[in-house]
């Protein structure tokens, strides 16, 4: 038992160090859509308000259909997600949470060639066999 652990957590670690290799990178290719979002709307608040206040010239009139556009902009971008994703069971959290997981698991596999199944297959493994070898020893002791 002990080397079928062994040879289980050699491939584990592996596998766990190259996830988490991939997590930092997606995460970081990921993350820069709401930075990026989040640096569009400041800038837009800040133009517009400065260019409100401070340019003689340019007043609400001019300036309140530019952000309408931008608003509406920003609902159809969001629409099109929605359409996009409209099969997802999306009922609770955990529907579209699960539909996440899944895509996630889609890219890694098609990108990085990481199968994440067998990741949670391993993980699972391991523990079942850490449960079979701690009662292994209760046994031993009684």
């Amino acid at each position: 038992m002990q080397s079928i652990k062994l040879v289980a957590q050699a491939e584990f670690d592996k596998l766990a160090k190259r996830k988490a290799e991939i997590e930092a990178t997606d995460l970081a290719r990921t993350m820069w859509i709401p930075r990026g979002m989040t640096l569009f709307f400041t800038v837009q608040l800040a133009v517009g308000y400065g260019a409100i206040f401070h340019v003689p010239w340019l007043g609400w009139d001019l300036v309140e259909p530019l952000t309408f556009s931008v608003g509406q902009g920003s609902f159809i971008i969001a629409l099109l997600y929605v359409l996009r994703n409209r099969g997802v069971d999306v009922d609770l959290y955990t529907g579209l949470e699960e539909h996440w997981s899944k895509q996630k698991a889609k890219r890694w596999e098609a990108k990085y060639g990481f199968d994440l199944q067998r990741y949670e297959f391993l993980k699972e493994k391991l523990a079942r066999i850490e449960k079979q070898l701690a009662r292994a020893e209760k046994q031993r002791f009684e």
